[in-house]
């Protein structure tokens, strides 16, 4: 491989670019990481306080209200609706105990024997 300068750049191949760019790479220095730090009572309190203020801060938005005020409209008339058919079912049960006391007093009637024989 050759020597690698920027005048010498253009002459080298794609290998000995890839090689060369992997070695260069490899030389340069490591991040020392920090180490880890304990969290203190006071970054622990003003993380909290970071906190409290993003949740008063948030506003539901436009949206949120529009989402709402069809859930409502939606309850509404679903509210409405079995109103009515409460209100059919009540009227067909009406309709029904009427003829179920019609035809019970008119088998009674039948049932009933003018005069009792002794058997």
């Amino acid at each position: 491989m050759q020597e690698l300068r920027l005048d010498n750049i253009n002459r080298l191949t794609k290998e000995e670019l890839r090689q060369a760019s992997a070695i260069v790479l490899n030389m340069r220095p490591k991040r020392h990481r920090r180490p880890a730090r304990h969290p203190t009572r006071s970054s622990i309190l003003h993380e909290r306080i970071r906190a409290q203020r993003r949740f008063l801060d948030f506003s539901p938005g436009p949206n949120l209200e529009l989402v709402v005020i069809i859930l409502i409209g939606a309850e509404l008339l679903l509210g409405y609706q079995q109103e009515r058919e409460q209100s059919k079912a009540a009227a067909l049960q009406l309709q029904v105990l009427t003829n179920l006391q019609a035809t019970s007093a008119a088998t009674a009637a039948k049932l009933r024997p003018s005069k009792w024989r002794a058997i």
